[in-house]
């Protein structure tokens, strides 16, 4: 297949540089010579100074931003009344996909707006993240084209309201349905979609969070005649609700055997309320993906941190952290979500469990300062051991679906 004569359009309710998934692809598509079109938002905020790199990057691929914000003030007022007026409509007529669509974002009807406007053409289609759903179902069918749907998370399991869930599920049933192929962030994720959906309709493939091979450095063997334990820990956001503060009173406990790095943006009340006092604690500023799978060969321990409880999607995920920190050879502390003991168990040499109780929290770090010569004299056969999964293995499968896709008729 001569691929340059295909254009794929891409569609994301947010942007590449809060996107990691949707960036891969572009960059795959982008290196097997696809002409690209990207239509994303603008969102005004930390992200506007990588996205503008990212621009640079991808300099022959077309990028269409929209607005969510209030720089389109009329826009902004008119599609969140009619976000709000759908949801409460949805919930009388539960069997509209389009009021389902658009209740969930009002983005969805600002995509929709673009939608009717663009007089481009297209030989396939992918959508991520829910807003982009919808779109790009109608979109494809107008155009007669395939489309693909990536779901990153299991986003009927994300909060706790009940209208929303069922408009959710409604429309990823509608949605997925008619995709070409279906792509998810994990395997439990592919697993409680799928359960939602007829069996006749099952096309999913798991293309899991892992990054290129070539973002990671070679581990250095460190000196542990200082016994200090090196932990990190990364997000977008530096905060609550990301299980930091339910291990920082048993860490106390050991504030001078360990130091813990903590890379994002840093929210100023968790700060102050949270990190001001605890000496060990050390913040470095939000990183590129490539600069932060860099910056994580000086650590001998990454915190995979996801609360079971605050809902579904957080107990059956698999983040961009714990591959991150698998790919860089460094041992995982991961809590018990029930992705992440399935991770452990397929990659036992790699990490451990704990449970969010500070009496085991503290018994598990008192058994790593013990270990910590063994465990990071093993560091290099672990970064060798992870060296298979990575993401020049793993796009190979949306490769053969494209070439499959693309290659009918």
């Amino acid at each position: 297949m001569s691929s340059s004569a295909k254009h794929v359009l891409l569609i994301t309710s947010t942007n590449l540089a809060c996107n990691p998934r949707c960036l891969k692809e572009v960059r795959l598509l982008n290196a097997l010579h696809f002409k690209i079109t990207v239509v994303a938002f603008n969102l005004h905020n930390w992200t506007t100074e990588k996205e503008t790199i990212i621009n640079k990057e991808l300099s022959n691929v077309e990028f269409i931003y929209l607005e969510t914000t209030k720089h389109d003030f009329f826009g902004w007022i008119s599609s969140s009344l009619i976000e709000k007026i759908s949801g409460a409509f949805s919930s009388l007529l539960k069997s509209n996909t389009f009021l389902s669509a658009v209740s969930i974002s009002k983005r969805t009807w600002i995509l929709l707006k673009w939608s009717k406007k663009w007089k481009g053409k297209t030989d396939f289609i992918i959508a991520h993240n829910p807003p982009a759903f919808y779109v790009a179902a109608e979109l494809a069918k107008s155009l007669n084209v395939s489309f693909a749907i990536d779901v990153e998370d299991y986003h009927p399991g994300e909060g706790n309201n009940e209208n929303q869930k069922k408009n959710m599920i409604f429309l990823m049933q509608q949605t997925i349905a008619q995709t070409g192929y279906t792509s998810y962030a994990a395997p439990l994720i592919k697993k409680y979609t799928e359960a939602l959906l007829p069996k006749n309709k099952l096309n999913g493939i798991v293309i899991n969070n892992n990054f290129s091979q070539s973002e990671f450095l070679e581990p250095v063997q460190r000196n542990t005649s200082n016994p200090k334990l090196k932990f990190v820990w990364f997000s977008q956001f530096i905060d609550y609700r990301r299980g930091l503060e339910k291990v920082l009173p048993a860490l106390d406990d050991f504030a001078d055997l360990i130091e813990l790095t903590l890379i994002g943006n840093l929210r100023e009340h968790f700060y102050n309320a949270e990190l001001k006092q605890r000496k060990y604690i050390k913040i470095i500023s939000s990183l590129s993906q490539k600069d932060l799978n860099n910056e994580l060969a000086n650590y001998d321990f990454g915190l995979a941190l996801e609360d079971k409880e605050a809902d579904t999607n957080r107990n059956i995920c698999l983040t961009n952290k714990i591959w991150s920190y698998f790919q860089a050879g460094l041992f995982i502390i991961a809590s018990d979500t029930e992705a992440q003991q399935d991770f452990i168990l397929q990659h036992q040499n790699h990490g451990l469990i704990i449970s969010f109780e500070s009496d085991d929290i503290v018994q598990k770090i008192k058994m790593l300062i013990y270990q910590l010569p063994e465990i990071c004299s093993k560091k290099t056969s672990r970064f060798e051991d992870a060296k298979k999964e990575n993401w020049e293995n793993e796009s190979l499968l949306l490769i053969n679906k494209w070439n499959s896709l693309l290659n009918r008729g």
